[in-house]
């Protein structure tokens, strides 16, 4: 069950953690894509960050929390529109929950991973100054809501741009389509009107770090009405023209 207030052990790692090769198995992927079988949460929870830490699977406890430098689940695989690429999306953030990780709080997070993350309910989060204060195995309690991280370890003190109430209840929901899914659709497209599009966009460009996977999230609540389940297909600036279309403009 979901929970605005998080409280685990940290795993420390640097920068650059590579959803395609660190966090998830990009040959297991291949090899399951040749079977045409689709891996589940706990089948890649079962190999996640084996490639950095070989026990991880069997010491890490539900709860704990990635803690990582910049650049977090960035893709070095380069396959995205190859015929036989294996790649599944939010595979890595899948990787992450079936491993029973509750989030991610790094130096900077690559958008699409974090984007991705968010629409499947999981919060990944751009703490600046993380790495610098969290040692490896200090407990953390974290409050998406508040936007503050407290080290129960070492009594220090972060914070971090607090998650806007449309992601935490996108999160709290489990995604983007359960969200969507519990919202009357009549509602949304209401919702979706030039002033509340524009209340968002004011409201995000105060989140300096966060701005561009908000954006692209909101566009995409949008689009949802237009293209059913293909809004994944598109890119953010034209989904996100999609939603203003939506509201008359």
């Amino acid at each position: 069950m979901f929970s605005r207030v998080l409280r685990g052990r940290a795993w420390v790692f640097g920068d650059n953690l590579d959803a395609d090769w660190d966090i998830c198995d990009l040959n297991l992927l291949k090899y399951l894509a040749e079977k045409g079988a689709i891996p589940g949460a706990k089948e890649l929870g079962a190999c996640c960050l084996v490639r950095l830490v070989p026990d991880f699977p069997s010491k890490v406890r539900p709860g704990d929390i990635i803690v990582a430098g910049a650049n977090a689940g960035c893709s070095t695989a380069c396959l995205d529109g190859h015929p036989n690429d294996p790649h599944l999306y939010a595979a890595a953030t899948l990787a992450l929950k079936g491993a029973g990780i509750s989030a991610v709080l790094c130096e900077s997070a690559s958008t699409n991973f974090q984007r991705n993350s968010i629409d499947a309910g999981f919060p990944v989060v751009e703490c600046r100054g993380i790495t610098e204060t969290v040692r490896e195995r200090d407990e953390l309690r974290v409050d998406l809501e508040r936007g503050t991280v407290d080290d129960l370890t070492t009594g220090l003190k972060m914070r971090f741009p607090p998650l806007p109430t449309f992601i935490l209840e996108m999160l709290a929901a489990g995604g983007l389509y359960p969200y969507l899914k519990k919202r009357p659709s009549q509602a949304n497209k209401e919702w979706l009107t030039t002033a509340n599009v524009k209340s968002f966009m004011k409201k995000t460009r105060k989140m300096r770090r966060m701005r561009p996977s908000i954006s692209s999230l909101t566009g995409i609540v949008g689009a949802a009405f237009v293209k059913g389940d293909q809004w994944g297909t598109g890119s953010s600036s034209r989904i996100f023209r999609s939603s203003m279309k939506i509201s008359g403009q």
